[in-house]
């Protein structure tokens, strides 16, 4: 890894810290208009540890999901690695953080079935936004290939 590559990387982990605290604050907001008060986290979390506790872990982990998302990209530079292997590496480490911080956060219930629901929802929005991602990404080699035929022509 070259070492301008590595400050890159870097950035891009932080500034996904950053989006993801940023993002966990915009979905409290929501549910705090749903409930009618603000609160940083789920009830059952404020109630546990109070609101400045629960802030700072949603922050916390908030940002940890984000630096994970940002930094598991790269995950698709590895060219040795098949879609699937990818695909696989790259959903199970998330799912991995996710399930921690929902766990910690409390956005399920502390059981199986909650979890089960929890996984669910994440198993689909993840094969929503892969196949969207798949299709696109097939579009821009198809224009790509049709260019270079062009310039062979």
């Amino acid at each position: 890894m070259k070492e301008q590559n590595l400050y890159d990387r870097i950035r891009k982990i932080l500034v996904g810290a950053l989006m993801g605290v940023g993002i966990g604050y915009i979905i409290a907001l929501c549910f705090s208009v749903k409930w009618g008060a603000f609160s940083p986290a789920p009830l059952v979390l404020v109630e546990k540890v109070g609101n400045i506790k629960a802030a700072e872990m949603l922050a916390l982990y908030s940002g940890l999901v984000g630096a994970v998302f940002a930094g598991t990209k790269f995950i698709w530079d590895i060219e040795k690695w098949s879609l699937v292997k990818s695909s696989f590496v790259y959903f199970t480490i998330n799912l991995l953080v996710m399930s921690c911080a929902g766990y910690r956060l409390y956005w399920f219930s502390h059981n199986i079935k909650n979890y089960f629901s929890f996984l669910s929802v994440y198993i689909v929005i993840f094969i929503a936004i892969w196949v969207v991602t798949y299709f696109k990404n097939k579009k821009n080699v198809k224009e790509l290939n049709d260019k270079l035929n062009q310039i062979k022509k």
